[in-house]
């Protein structure tokens, strides 16, 4: 598969910035186990041989941060990354706020109107420097030295679905890199976003919280971060073998290790 451009969604992007990205190519088939960036899952939640249950999510539960708001900025996996640190954290015992854009420019090094670096190798930062905590810092300021940071345990790679089940349900929430159409920017309710053959898309990285195998053909329930006027509240739910999904290395599920 040739290597393709990457960007994150943001509310300047025009047709032509979407058909820079992957034109009309046909979706990928079965989902490929390669393993790159960081190490694949070794452990699994649950007891050896247990299913995870048929539905979970942990949208209404404390351990899980608030919806960010990203835009104008190209920041989805710093977002993604800081609000699954923050909800381990949380689930620890540990109330915590990070600086997604903190993390975005002075972690990762680039502006915040750059398109995205590639997810994998992006989260591997949270274990070493860290994310910095929020300190009103403002996007294309200067990094202020000595920035407080909160580190990670190992980031991993997830490649089968059962197990991404199982993490979310016995664990927490997982960051994932999904292929959108334009249209995404514009879902106002919680109806299963599914792909739209033929239109270009684009790589987001978004929160994944949970999942339910009984609405519809299954889905997965996500938290973005375009805000709360977005989605469902800031939430939106992706149907199962959509959004290239573990279709390949590209759009991976990454998690904290437990």
């Amino acid at each position: 598969m040739a290597k393709l451009k990457r960007l994150s969604i943001n509310h300047k992007l025009t047709g032509d910035d979407f058909a820079l990205v992957w034109g009309k190519g046909k979706m990928p088939g079965k989902a490929v186990a390669t393993s790159v960036g960081p190490p694949e899952n070794k452990s699994t939640p649950l007891a050896a041989g247990s299913a995870p249950p048929l539905a979970f999510t942990w949208r209404g539960k404390s351990q899980l941060p608030p919806v960010g708001q990203q835009l104008p900025f190209n920041t989805c996996v710093a977002h993604a990354g800081a609000r699954m640190l923050e909800s381990a954290e949380a689930r620890a015992g540990r109330k915590i706020r990070l600086d997604p854009e903190a993390f975005h420019q002075c972690v990762l090094g680039r502006k915040c109107e750059l398109p995205e670096p590639d997810a994998a190798i992006a989260l591997t930062k949270m274990q070493s420097p860290g994310v910095p905590r929020a300190s009103g810092f403002e996007p294309g300021t200067p990094c202020k030295p000595g920035m407080e940071k909160v580190a990670s345990a190992l980031v991993e790679r997830i490649i089968e679905e059962k197990a991404i089940k199982s993490y979310i349900a016995a664990t927490g929430p997982v960051v994932a890199v999904i292929a959108v159409a334009a249209s995404f920017q514009n879902i106002r309710d919680a109806t299963p976003y599914k792909d739209k053959p033929g239109q270009p898309t684009i790589d987001h990285a978004v929160l994944l919280i949970g999942y339910d195998d009984n609405l519809g053909g299954g889905v997965w329930w996500f938290q973005n971060s375009f805000g709360t006027g977005w989605g469902d509240d800031g939430f939106g739910t992706l149907a199962y073998g959509h959004g290239r999904l573990l279709s390949d290395p590209d759009h991976p599920a990454l998690c904290i290790a437990a």
